[in-house]
C-alpha cells in the first residue's frame, strides 16, 4: 500500500511538472493577418493615413524586399512598419520598460502571388507575457492595430 501511494504521488508530481513546463514553453503569440483589397503599393501608402486616423504614427519603415534583394531573393513586395504612439509608449514604458520589446508594433505588408496581406503579432498577448498589468493597455493597442490594418486594406 505504501509503495502504491509513493508511485501515485511520484506520477502525479511528474504530470504536474510536465504540464507546468509545457505551459511555459507553449507559444502564445497569435499572428494576425488581414487580406488587402488593394495593391501592395496602395496598401503601404494607406498605412500612414490609417495610423494617423487611429492616433498612432509610423515610427519607422524597413523595405525588406530591397534588403532581401541583396541576397539574390526577388520578392514581389515586403515592407515592415513600426507603428506606435509616444503618449501610449510613455505610459507603457513607465509601467514596465520591458514593453519596449513589443512596442512600437511591427506591421508587415507583403505581396505573394499578386495578393497583398498585412500581418502582425498580437501586442495584447505579448504585453501580457511581460506583466498581467499590461493586458488592458495591450488590448487597446491591439484594437488600434487591427483598425489600422483593416483601414489600410480597403479601397
Amino acid at each position: 500500500m505504501k509503495t502504491k501511494n509513493i508511485l501515485l504521488t511520484t506520477l502525479m508530481s511528474s504530470v504536474l511538472f510536465i504540464a507546468s513546463q509545457s505551459a511555459v514553453a507553449a507559444p502564445v503569440n497569435a499572428f494576425m493577418t488581414v487580406a488587402s483589397q488593394q495593391s501592395f503599393a496602395e496598401t503601404t501608402q494607406a498605412i500612414q493615413e490609417a495610423a494617423t486616423n487611429n492616433q498612432m504614427m509610423v515610427m519607422g519603415k524597413i523595405d525588406q524586399a530591397k534588403v532581401m534583394s541583396m541576397t539574390g531573393l526577388k520578392m514581389e513586395g515586403a515592407q515592415s512598419f513600426l507603428i506606435g504612439s509616444p503618449q501610449s509608449g510613455k505610459k507603457l514604458f513607465s509601467m514596465f520598460p520591458a514593453a519596449g520589446a513589443v512596442v512600437p508594433v511591427r506591421l508587415y505588408v507583403w505581396e505573394q502571388n499578386h495578393k497583398t496581406s498585412i500581418g502582425w503579432f498580437n501586442p495584447a498577448e505579448q504585453l501580457t507575457m511581460i506583466s498581467p498589468k499590461l493586458q488592458m493597455p495591450g488590448k487597446m493597442l491591439e484594437k488600434k492595430i487591427m483598425n489600422i490594418a483593416v483601414q489600410a486594406s480597403r479601397n
